[in-house]
């Protein structure tokens, strides 16, 4: 039976490759240190989370970061949610159920905060640090 990265990485190839426009408008919250990026989850991510976790629907719209989204500077894929759920996985933060209920509304989004690293869920490449910026609802 395939881990739960290991079921990410097979839809990654679905995501969008296109660049980020830099001109492209980004939500943002805060000032300062306390500056926080939504990273709206775009139809084509509701999709893949549905296939990943056996859903018929997605509770989420998206998320917010320590930072603005940009593409993999290895294989172009554009950052999104799902680059954060394989690295959770991959490095056995939590599991299927954890996430499951996360995406379905279940469970509440609320978080830590931590500083973590995060990887490509397309090629592994290990993407710039980021703040999951979970204190609070995200």
């Amino acid at each position: 039976m395939a881990t739960l990265a290991q079921n990410i990485v097979s839809y990654a190839s679905l995501a969008s490759f296109e660049p980020i426009d830099p001109q492209e408008r980004e939500t943002t919250r805060g000032t300062g240190k306390s500056l926080q990026y939504y990273w709206p989850i775009e139809s084509s991510e509701h999709l893949r989370l549905c296939e990943v976790f056996g859903l018929d629907a997605v509770a989420m719209n998206g998320t917010w970061t320590s930072r603005g989204r940009s593409n993999c500077s290895t294989c172009g894929k554009r950052e999104e949610f799902l680059d954060q759920i394989y690295t959770a996985a991959k490095m056995n933060v939590h599991d299927t159920d954890f996430f499951k209920g996360v995406v379905s509304g279940e469970i509440p989004r609320i978080g830590t905060g931590a500083e973590h690293s995060m990887h490509c869920a397309n090629c592994d490449t290990q993407l710039d640090s980021y703040f999951w910026l979970g204190e609070g609802i995200w």
